[in-house]
Parts: C-alpha cells; sequence; structure tokens
C-alpha cells in the first residue's frame, strides 16, 4: 500500500514501527504503544490515517484502563458484537439516543455509564436481560439481530466452559494414573531393594 510522502511529493510505499509513547490526557501522563510509519523511499516519517486512528484509540485506552474507565476499543466492539446499530443500542442502555453516537467518537462516559458499559461487553446474559427490557424502543428487526448475537455468545461462553471443564477432567485422571504409578513404583522398588536382605535373614 502507498500513501502520499510530502518529502518525495509522490506516493510511496511504507513501512511500520511499533514505538512506547508517553503523552499527557486529560492531565494524566500515560503509556501507550503507538505505530509510526515511515517512506520506504527518504525514511522520513509519514502520515497514515487509519494508523493515526488506531493510535488515538490506543492513547485514549491507556487513559481508560489507568482511570478504571470503559476502553475507546470496547465502546466500539461492543455493537459489533452484538450486531446492533449505534443508535438502537443507545436506547436499549437506556441512554440518549446520540449518546453512544459521542461516546463511540471519543468522548468519555460518566463512571456510572462506563461501569455499565464494560459489564454489558463482558456478559451476553446481561445485554440479553437489557435488550429484552427494551424491545418497544428498537425496531424488531434491531431486536432480533441483536438477540440472536447475545445467544451465540451465550452458547459459545456455555461451550468454552464445558471444554475447560474437560480438559481439567482429563487433567486430575492423568494425575490419578501417575500417582497411582508413582506409588506402584515406589512399592516395587521396596520390594526389589529389601528383598535380598529379607532372604539373607
Amino acid at each position: 500500500m502507498k500513501v502520499f510522502c510530502v518529502h518525495c511529493l509522490k506516493d510511496e510505499e511504507y513501512v511500520t514501527k511499533k514505538v512506547i509513547a508517553e503523552d499527557v490526557f486529560n492531565g494524566v501522563k500515560v503509556k501507550y504503544i503507538k505505530t509510526l510509519a515511515y517512506c520506504v523511499d527518504c525514511g522520513q516519517e509519514v502520515y497514515v490515517e487509519d494508523l493515526a486512528e488506531n493510535n488515538i484509540v490506543a492513547y485514549q485506552d491507556a487513559y481508560c484502563q489507568k482511570m478504571g474507565l470503559v476502553k475507546l476499543s470496547s465502546i466500539r466492539r461492543i455493537p459489533i458484537i452484538y450486531n446492533i446499530g449505534i443508535r438502537p443500542l443507545s436506547k436499549v442502555l437506556g441512554f440518549g439516543e446520540i449518546t453512544y453516537t459521542r461516546y463511540y467518537e471519543g468522548y468519555i462516559p460518566s463512571k456510572i455509564y462506563s461501569d455499565k458499559l464494560m459489564k454489558i461487553e463482558h456478559d451476553p446474559k446481561l445485554f440479553l436481560k437489557t435488550l429484552e427490557s427494551a424491545r418497544g424502543k428498537i425496531s424488531e428487526r434491531a431486536y432480533r439481530n441483536a438477540k440472536s448475537a447475545a445467544q451465540s455468545l451465550i452458547k459459545q461462553s456455555k461451550q468454552k466452559e464445558r471444554n475447560i471443564a474437560a480438559h481439567f477432567s482429563v487433567y486430575e485422571s492423568s494425575t490419578d494414573v501417575a500417582v497411582e504409578r508413582m506409588v506402584s513404583n515406589k512399592a516395587n522398588f521396596e520390594m526389589s531393594y529389601y528383598e535380598p536382605y529379607s532372604n539373607a535373614a
């Protein structure tokens, strides 16, 4: 992919490099991983829109994580995992119609709203319950799509729990067998070790 290089005055390929950046956000010093792009021809830094946007998200995420608030990346992830538009989601959550849009664009939610969003992101059962309560506030199509997505996540979560339980069951079984073998080997060793002495007596 090429971007315009202001030094070469033409479109050029670029390479990226990740660096640890330190900036101040809302008066708080934060560190985050920043991705920079450099022209392959002259080696000077170039502007790549997608990378610049990702850097903004990383920057704000670092601040929010430090302050115990929902991250911008999470705010943008929630509509995707629940297959719901931003405005319908705002209604489902009991926010103003454009409130979630403001959060999506980078406005930081209050602590109360932030806590609610963090719970919703990781708890599809809670989202489904909230969705059911707000069914009449959104279109039937938006409701069905979001419900299907939430149910799918719940199903995946249950399958993951079963897989983990099965894994530990196999581990415990193998551990029991290993212990039995150790006890058996110990007994066999003791018999072979002490038997010559008992015969000599």
